[in-house]
């Protein structure tokens, strides 16, 4: 059976008695408060009928009984369904990076980083980053030294990198994070392609980076989120 990224999972992992005591729980929950609440106001309206001072201290320290559980248990309920949603979440992250790793040849470098050297077709960069997205992962982003030499490629790949909605060759990474003109992570003379009126985008070649309009077509890396580790 086939996923799509970000869809539920939580029908398929769990299984039908845990899903019943969950859901039965939140609902006990719900009606003991809704109970509480029942008895509390039918309390205060009883409480006008009461005549003796002790009566009515008696009463009060009840009725704070009463509101304190009810916080309580309004309390446990948040907590419950907050939990509940959290281990939703996981499911679907591990179902996800589960499938991404089946589905795509993944190379892991020194760092617990892996990526995907898709080289089956050249498309432009906003091709590759919908891609990349649409497969649950997203282009490269490449922050190490070390790790930018371990890309011996042999072709040009497009990396996360652009200028796009930035002025002209300031490049920031898909994380938003700046892309600095470090002269030795760039081949010599790189970056030149930027210019007004000009989208630029980020390649590697040899572990080198390049600049080129994003319009080029090229092979691309996709990158396993942080989230997979």
């Amino acid at each position: 059976m086939d996923f799509m990224p970000g869809e539920s999972v939580l029908v398929i992992l769990q299984p039908p008695e845990q899903r019943k005591k969950q859901f039965s729980k939140k609902w006990a929950l719900r009606s003991e408060v809704l109970i509480l609440l029942m008895t509390v106001n039918l309390a205060f309206s009883a409480g006008l009928f009461f005549q003796s001072m002790a009566e009515r201290i008696v009463f009060s320290r009840e009725v704070v009984k009463a509101m304190k559980k009810v916080d309580r248990l309004e309390n446990e309920l948040v907590n419950a369904t907050s939990m509940q949603d959290q281990q939703i979440e996981k499911l679907k992250n591990d179902l996800l990076c589960t499938k991404v790793r089946t589905e795509n040849k993944l190379t892991t470098m020194k760092s617990g980083n892996s990526y995907y050297f898709h080289n089956d077709s050249m498309v432009n960069w906003t091709e590759a980053k919908k891609y990349c997205e649409h497969s649950g992962m997203h282009l490269a982003t490449i922050k190490d030294e070390n790790e930018l030499q371990s890309f011996g490629t042999t072709d040009n790949f497009w990396l996360s990198a652009s200028d796009m909605g930035q002025s002209a060759g300031h490049f920031l990474w898909g994380d938003g994070s700046e892309l600095k003109h470090i002269s030795r992570w760039w081949k010599d003379g790189e970056p030149n392609a930027f210019g007004a009126e000009r989208e630029t985008c980020v390649s590697i070649y040899k572990s080198k980076l390049f600049d080129q309009p994003c319009s080029d077509k090229t092979f691309f890396v996709c990158q396993l989120p942080d989230s997979c580790k």
